[in-house]
């Protein structure tokens, strides 16, 4: 868990539940191409795949050496069931566009936002302001 939180995989803590962001193509009221985000919770088969991409599995044998393995199931159940010591930031909503903070700062840059707990995917560009 805790090698996997270090290279910043996109997995997040919400209502008891591991999730991870999924942007799909959809379309618009007028049928214009768009892209729609949303949080869906992981399962063992998308942990286990997304420990399988973002860590080296190794096995070492005095007969076969080193060699590359997967980590199996057992590994992502026992993640699944940890529960409360997950190292994986919460997040307290997803939004599409840029918001105020509480503080009236402006949120803005994509990804996970410290402050407030909430996930910016896919939002337009802010245009820069003038004084």
């Amino acid at each position: 868990m805790m090698q996997l939180a270090a290279k910043g995989a996109k997995i997040y803590q919400r209502a008891g539940k591991l999730m991870r962001p999924v942007t799909e193509p959809s379309f618009d009221a007028q049928g214009n191409p768009v892209k729609v985000d949303s949080l869906i919770e992981l399962d063992e088969a998308v942990l286990k795949l997304t420990l399988m991409r973002d860590l080296r599995w190794v096995r070492k044998s005095k007969t076969e050496g080193k060699r590359y393995v997967n980590p199996g199931f057992e590994i992502p159940r026992l993640i699944l069931k940890a529960r409360g010591a997950w190292p994986f930031a919460a997040v307290s909503g997803l939004i599409n566009a840029p918001t105020l903070r509480p503080d009236g700062s402006l949120l803005s840059k994509e990804g996970y936002d410290v402050k407030t707990g909430l996930l910016l995917l896919n939002a337009p560009p802010v245009p820069a302001v003038e004084n």
